[in-house]
């Protein structure tokens, strides 16, 4: 192609026609600059198209996090309702609980001094901030509402901070080392079976750790320390529910946007 162009110009400088010639070298300014336009149309038209492909690729990842988080959220909601019957639980004993049956007591003991650290799945979202391509998602709704979920998450990991600092290690874990854990094993039947040793510990020895552990906890429940870490962890707990809700119907509400939006886009 580029040698026909040449000839028609050395034909048109040997005839001594200017003024066509002048005309032609418009016209081949005006052929160059028209596929300059055309390759850069399809050059930012295959890059839309792999933008569009990226951001479908993390609008799905994004989808899968989400619902995993979904069933995770609902997890740590039980818990932490779990947690808060368990200090009622040994709340109501401290006032009218049997000492003879304060083995009734240590599941809720037990229940309430567990430590479980919250750890969102945010994999997607954090490889997005991180990488600078959060723009690369076009709905305005689903990127304000990932930064208002990460905001939530933050609230409630910084809070649960708070209350391991405070509640578990500052009041709970110093009188948890006055009980010997070895005697949890004598009430507590599927331990046993998964160690092998039930013919291991005779009959006398399970009444004797049995009697300890009561007597252990029954001091633990009598330490003004535990009884401060028991009431602050159940009112952190009681405040942190509406939060996990909020957290949960967020959840929801992206699923809800990502699912459009990807069905808008096939």
């Amino acid at each position: 192609m580029a040698k026909i162009f040449r000839r028609i110009r050395q034909s048109l400088v040997s005839k001594n026609k200017f003024s066509k010639y002048l005309i032609y070298a418009i016209g081949e300014i005006i052929l160059v600059v028209l596929g300059i336009l055309i390759a850069l149309q399809i050059n930012n038209w295959n890059e839309q198209k792999n933008k569009e492909k990226k951001e479908d690729a993390y609008l799905n990842r994004l989808l899968v996090d989400l619902k995993n988080d979904k069933d995770y959220l609902a997890l740590v909601h039980t818990r932490k309702n779990n947690k808060i019957k368990a200090a009622n639980t040994i709340i109501k004993f401290s006032f009218v609980g049997d000492k003879d049956r304060i083995m009734s007591v240590i599941p809720s003991y037990l229940e309430l001094t567990s430590w479980q650290t919250i750890i969102p799945n945010q994999n997607t979202f954090n490889e997005l901030i991180s990488s600078g391509s959060l723009n690369i998602l076009q709905n305005d709704a689903i990127k304000n509402g990932l930064l208002q979920l990460d905001r939530n998450y933050k609230s409630l990991t910084d809070w649960e901070e708070v209350v391991k600092q405070d509640d578990y290690i500052g009041n709970f874990w110093t009188d948890r080392d006055e009980i010997d854990p070895y005697n949890y094993l004598a009430v507590n039947k599927p331990l046993i079976q998964a160690l092998a040793l039930e013919n291991k510990i005779t009959s006398q020895q399970k009444i004797a750790m049995q009697r300890q552990l009561s007597i252990d906890v029954d001091k633990t429940l009598k330490s003004y320390k535990f009884r401060t870490g028991v009431l602050s962890t159940r009112d952190d707990y009681v405040n942190q529910i509406p939060l996990i809700v909020s957290l949960k119907k967020d959840v929801d509400h992206l699923i809800q946007l990502i699912e459009k939006e990807l069905l808008q886009k096939e």
